[in-house]
């Protein structure tokens, strides 16, 4: 799955250069709308009553790099 996509539910339609930079995600999810942007592009932008409910993670693939969170001044 490119970068930027939700597994299982939807694929983001553009590959993203996303390595060895920091990225940056917004996520929101309400009910059953998710919208995923990806650097400020959205990648996601779906509806799916399946996942109306639960939580949201970040999945990392082994090798492939890592996941770390940076405080943000505003």
């Amino acid at each position: 799955m490119p970068t930027g996509s939700i597994n299982e539910v939807a694929r983001s339609r553009e590959l993203q250069k996303t390595t060895g930079r920091w990225n940056t995600y917004d996520i929101t999810a309400e009910s059953d709308h998710v919208v995923v942007r990806l650097n400020g592009k959205t990648t996601v932008d779906v509806r799916d009553a399946r996942r109306a409910r639960g939580v949201i993670g970040l999945q990392n693939l082994k090798g492939e790099g890592m996941v770390r969170f940076r405080q943000f001044s505003n």
